[in-house]
C-alpha cells in the first residue's frame, strides 16, 4: 500500500470516527433535551391542576374530570392522580390504565416536593402544595409519544446519513 493510500485510508477512518461521534452526541443531547421538555410539560399541567384546586373553594372531582377532558395542552395517554394530605386517592383521572405510585413514592415527594420518574412507557411527576390550607400530592403520567418519534426520526435520518 503506498503513502497516499495509507494517508487516505487514515483520514476516511479518523472522519468516519468523529462524524459517529458527533452523531452519538446529537441523539444524546436530543434525548436528554426531550426529557426535560416533556417534564416541564408535565410540570406546568401539575401547577394548573394546582392552580385550579386552590381557586376553587369545594374540591369538585366532576369539575376536574371536565377540566382534564377539555385542556388545551392535551397529552398523550395522560393520567391524574390526586392524594390529599393523608395519602389517600381524593381524584383518579384513570379509566383504564393503572398508574405504578406507591405510598413510598408519596413518602419521597413529601420530602423532596417534586420527583420524576420513567415508568415502563410512561413519564410520571408528582408534586405536593398547600391548597387552601391542606397538603395534597398531584401525580401526572403521560407518555411522550409526538417527542420519542421526533427522537427516532432523527436517530434514523443521522444513521442513513452516516
Amino acid at each position: 500500500m503506498t503513502l497516499k493510500n495509507k494517508i487516505t485510508f487514515l483520514i476516511s477512518f479518523l472522519f468516519t470516527l468523529v462524524y459517529a461521534a458527533a452523531c452519538a452526541v446529537i441523539i444524546f443531547l436530543f434525548a436528554n433535551f426531550r426529557k426535560q421538555d416533556f417534564k416541564q410539560r408535565l410540570e406546568e399541567k401539575a401547577i394548573t391542576t394546582t392552580r385550579l384546586l386552590s381557586d376553587v373553594k369545594q374540591f369538585d372531582e366532576q369539575l376536574l374530570k371536565i377540566i382534564d377532558s377539555n385542556s388545551i395542552n392535551k397529552l398523550y395517554d395522560e393520567k391524574t392522580l390526586i392524594f390529599n394530605d393523608k395519602k389517600v386517592l381524593v381524584y383518579s383521572s384513570i379509566d383504564d390504565k393503572k398508574i405504578n405510585w406507591t405510598n413510598t413514592d408519596l413518602d419521597q415527594l413529601a420530602l423532596q416536593k417534586t420527583v420524576f420518574k420513567v415508568d415502563e412507557m410512561n413519564e410520571i411527576y408528582g408534586t405536593s402544595s398547600l391548597i387552601n390550607g391542606r397538603q395534597y400530592y398531584i401525580v401526572i403520567s403521560a407518555n411522550d409519544n409526538y417527542g420519542k418519534r421526533k427522537l427516532e426520526y432523527l436517530v434514523y435520518i443521522l444513521v442513513l446519513s452516516y
